[in-house]
């Protein structure tokens, strides 16, 4: 195909193209600006290009690269825990000095209709607020879906990529529920990762990318929720054990 070399190119999410593609895109472009952050990756196999590898690709002068050295989406309190989650060595922005409404906390339930009556009640509560309820599996998705529309409760929405047809506005105000890899990208008031029982007991690298993507997404309050009598397996692993014990509890 014929090429026009007089556009000007943004590209968000940069880190998740291959390198192969800054190969080529000189080609189309008259100026490229690319957002890149090599920590936030969901993705299977970790297939990532970092920014220096980016900016070495499309020979980006160091005078050219601009770092973003301050958080301006979490409170403090939710940035400090998500940094300790950060899975690789990347300088992280200076902490923000606004502080949680209310601080992280683990909530258990007895069930995932006694974890929608919770979620129901804080919407009612904060009806003003952006919630993202995010979990590992369709099923956990649907089975909280369910619990809603049995409750009569209609101010959420539910991400399924098989309904692409379907417009939705996951920062509203309300529920927004999917699973944690739609999370990147997105940010809410309010944001509880949910049914954390089903994570394996030591989860890879990849798992660790997308746990602190879940705690990121937070701008004011987070809390991390599980379904039964027992923590998840993984709360207790070598690797998570000591930061997820800094996280309060609520009793059941």
């Amino acid at each position: 195909p014929s090429i026009d070399s007089s556009l000007d190119i943004v590209i968000d999410e940069g880190q998740d193209l291959p390198d192969v593609f800054y190969q080529l895109i000189h080609q189309f472009a008259r100026s490229i600006t690319v957002y890149a952050d090599g920590a936030q990756v969901i993705s299977e196999g970790l297939k990532k290009t970092l920014p220096e590898n980016i900016a070495q690709t499309l020979g980006i002068e160091p005078s050219h690269r601009k770092l973003l050295r301050k958080n301006y989406r979490n409170a403090q309190e939710v940035a400090k825990l998500a940094e300790t989650f950060r899975p690789r060595d990347i300088v992280p922005a200076d902490l923000p000095t606004r502080m949680c409404t209310e601080p992280p906390e683990i909530i258990p339930f007895h069930s995932h209709k006694e974890a929608a009556n919770h979620i129901e009640l804080i919407a009612n509560n904060f009806s003003n607020k952006s919630i993202g309820v995010f979990v590992k599996h369709t099923n956990e998705r649907d089975l909280l879906a369910k619990a809603f529309k049995a409750n009569n409760f209609t101010k959420f929405q539910i991400y399924d990529p098989k309904e692409w047809k379907k417009t939705i506005d996951p920062c509203a105000k309300g529920v927004f529920i999917a699973t944690n890899k739609v999370a990147k990208g997105l940010e809410f008031d309010i944001v509880i990762a949910a049914a954390l029982e089903s994570w394996p007991a030591t989860p890879s690298e990849e798992e660790d990318g997308v746990f602190y993507v879940l705690l990121s997404r937070s701008k004011d309050v987070l809390k991390l929720s599980y379904t039964g009598t027992d923590e998840p397996i993984f709360f207790k692993s070598d690797k998570y054990r000591d930061k997820i014990n800094l996280i309060p509890r609520k009793p059941q």
